[in-house]
């Protein structure tokens, strides 16, 4: 039911209507804003956007007032100067007086959005009681430009978090990190920390009392710790996001003002952004890591990538920072000091490499080790030439470009490590042979550090643990690892299809591949050692207490049978050992090809015929294959069968069904070859095959079905013949 109210009644009721209340609200707004055009504050705008900016004769009052009569978030204006007539967008940028622009080759290059070069790029917005310009200029005396202005209230000393008399640092206040504290130490009370209320000026602008700033960014400022990213905001309590309604698309503009800010810095990339593709994004950039001259030092790259990177970083105490784990941004780096921090990065030792070469025992690092040697040396002469070719080719690439062949000798070095621990008599040669294999895959995780039971066990279990994995695997030959390591390589770069940059390591500058394959293979084996363990434990009180069983080894150590075998011992280590009813083949039964096919009338007609591609007869090359049928004795063996086949036949489910009796599993040999996995079921006297399965599941052509299904037939004759007793027919 409706009611249509007079029109003197819905005037009445005006503030009950829905709709017209925000008619009314809006108009009252618009209504506000036409009588008080400055109702956000009319801010010293000489300051606030000073001649240097925009001349004396634009009107910058009109520039406040057109962006306090916008809604709230659209409280900004992108502009340049000269300005654009945005009725001819790409009309050439001239002089208010018509002048065509004219740049000096060693001016910077700042463009406008519709990509016109300008003399300044600017940005002017309000934002949370505060005004704020920025601006990009063409000249190269400083970096950039930004002022802000905001009202000396009571209100404004609250939000600004100023009630300690105003000595508080809340505008332009930079994070604090490790770096940042090393510019403390160099410069001490003198070092950039931000702004407070009483460093901003006070003026009066009629009858208002204002508080403004004005800051030239120049090389000099960022060298004393200003590196500030001020479109964050200026209020540090307040920073600009682009999730909040309010300031979404302010934050958007931010973003565009800030590239074109980062083409004019010379800056290193982030280090992820050949990972991720984040190369538009101003947020992953430190726009000022290179704008001072010690930043642009082959030292100062070498520091940032592996100062902290040292293995006894962490461990050592302050006093061992201050000395030789400090690196220098002055250094001019030689092969000898290259190779003490390659030792460094490698080895968790308190001293540096030539301090404990008496007790050294690695082969690479001890005297006159193999770091000594030619080979090795040409390695890092290559890696350090090569490193510093890329800083003289940097331009704005990322510093783990440039670094990235130390890093490659890095990784060699570590993958010598591990191979030794696990076949300490590994000839040189072989890591020279297979150096291009390693670079390809990562470091597995050394065994004596894989200490994840370590809750559990004791140390010195621990320690036996990882012991006892070196000592299994280091019956298989290093020459078979490291084909494992070429191969697996080789096929993960063949398999990789991917455009992506997921495997991309950005410190390499190259895809490294995970070695699933062999990882997995670690984990299983030291799942089987520490199930062995946990049971001894539960029995700590027999006497003598059990000991680890003794781990049997692949029939061959190629990594798949190797990955097999283990996780067949996993399998069996889980999993309880029973034995199954044989109640179909109670002795394994074998069938040729001829008695097979005996009765097939095709067969039999075309036998002896001549084929026409071999030029032989027809079954002559098939008629001697045996088939020999079997069921599995034990659970076990099931699962072994299982990971023969490449199929889950080995999973507990099948054993319990043998078991209960729901069906048939038989196993079927082809010339003594793992081969058919067969399903038979038995319904109201009927034996059926319900399924055959190949090796991987793989299907099976007609020719091959039809051999397994006449292989039964004659395998169940045979048991049939041997059931009956002697005499009968």
């Amino acid at each position: 039911m409706e009611f249509k109210l007079p029109s003197s009644l819905q005037e009445k009721l005006i503030p009950y209507d829905v709709v017209h209340r925000e008619e009314a609200a809006q108009k009252k707004k618009i209504a506000n804003r036409v009588a008080k055009p400055f109702h956000l504050g009319l801010p010293p705008v000489e300051h606030l956007i000073p001649n240097d900016v925009l001349p004396r004769n634009c009107d910058r009052e009109k520039i406040i007032k057109d962006i306090s009569a916008q809604d709230l978030e659209y409280r900004w204006m992108e502009t340049c100067y000269p300005r654009v007539d945005p009725l001819s967008p790409n009309e050439p940028v001239t002089h208010s007086n018509g002048k065509p622009l004219v740049f000096k080759d060693t001016d910077k290059e700042i463009r406008n959005t519709h990509n016109q070069r300008v003399q300044r790029r600017i940005m002017i917005f309000h934002y949370e009681g505060m005004w704020t310009c920025l601006w990009i200029p063409h000249t190269h005396k400083y970096l950039y430009g930004y002022s802000f202005a905001f009202k000396e209230t009571k209100a404004n000393l609250a939000r600004f978090e100023s009630d300690y008399g105003g000595d508080k640092k809340v505008f332009c206040v930079t994070n604090h990190g490790y770096y940042r504290r090393e510019i403390y130490e160099k410069l001490g009370d003198s070092v950039f920390g931000g702004y407070t209320w009483n460093d901003c000026k006070r003026i009066q602008v009629n009858k208002s009392w204002w508080r403004y700033k004005t800051v030239y960014v120049t090389k000099e400022l960022v060298a004393q710790g200003h590196d500030y990213d001020i479109t964050n905001g200026v209020f540090n309590g307040r920073p600009i996001e682009s999730w909040h309604d309010k300031s979404r698309y302010l934050k958007e503009r931010l973003k565009e003002w800030r590239r074109c800010l980062a083409r004019t810095i010379p800056h290193w990339e982030d280090n992820d952004i050949r990972k991720y593709g984040r190369r538009n994004d101003p947020d992953r950039r430190d726009l000022f890591n290179r704008v001072l001259p010690d930043q642009n030092t082959f030292g100062y790259v070498m520091k940032k990538n592996f100062e902290e990177s040292q293995r006894n970083w962490h461990d050592s105490n302050n006093i061992d920072k201050q000395g030789y784990l400090r690196l220098d941004t002055r250094k001019i780096w030689e092969v000898e000091d290259l190779k003490a921090l390659l030792f460094r990065l490698t080895n968790k030792n308190p001293l540096d490499l030539n301090e404990r070469r008496h007790n050294i025992g690695s082969p690479l690092w001890k005297v006159d080790g193999w770091i000594e040697q030619p080979y090795f040396r040409k390695m890092l002469h290559r890696a350090l030439e090569e490193s510093k070719n890329r800083m003289e080719a940097s331009e704005s690439a990322c510093m783990h470009w440039v670094t990235a062949p130390i890093e490659r000798v890095v990784h060699t070095i570590k993958w010598i490590t591990y191979v030794l621990e696990i076949w300490p008599d590994t000839p040189v040669d072989y890591f020279q042979q297979y150096e291009k294999d390693f670079l390809n895959l990562r470091v597995p995780p050394c065994m004596s550090e894989r200490s994840y039971y370590r809750y559990s066990f004791t140390n010195d279990e621990i320690k036996g643990l990882n012991d006892k994995k070196i000592e299994y695997f280091s019956r298989m030959p290093v020459k078979t690892f490291l084909e494992s390591v070429r191969k697996y390589g080789e096929t993960r770069i063949k398999e990789d299809t991917d455009r992506g940059w997921y495997d991309f390591e950005t410190s390499m500058d190259m895809k490294v591949y995970a070695f699933n394959e062999w990882h997995d293979t670690v984990n299983m084996l030291e799942s089987v050692i520490t199930s062995q363990m946990e049971i001894i434990q539960r029995w700590d009180k027999l006497e003598p207490k059990p000991k680890l069983r003794e781990l049997d080894s692949p029939r061959r150590w190629r990594l798949s049978e190797l990955h097999d075998h283990v996780m067949g011992m996993q399998w069996k280590e889980r999993n309880e050992n029973f034995n199954l009813p044989q109640d179909l083949f109670a002795k394994p039964i074998k069938v040729t090809w001829k008695e097979a096919f005996a009765d097939d009338p095709i067969y039999q007609s075309t036998r002896g015929m001549e084929n026409v591609d071999t030029g032989k007869s027809m079954w002559s090359e098939k008629e001697d294959s045996v088939m020999t049928f079997f069921q599995p004795i034990t659970s076990h063996q099931l699962a072994d069968w299982g990971r023969a086949v490449r199929n889950c036949v080995g999973n507990s489910s099948y054993a319990n069904s043998i078991k209960q009796k729901r069906y048939f599993i038989v196993l079927a040999m082809v010339d003594h070859k793992p081969r058919f996995t067969i399903q038979l079921k038995l319904s109201d006297g009927t034996l059926l095959v319900d399924q055959i399965a190949d090796i991987a599941n793989k299907r099976l052509n007609d020719e091959e079905k039809q051999f397994v299904e006449h292989g039964i037939g004659r395998a169940l004759q045979l048991i049939t013949t041997q059931l009956q007793p002697e005499g009968e027919n």
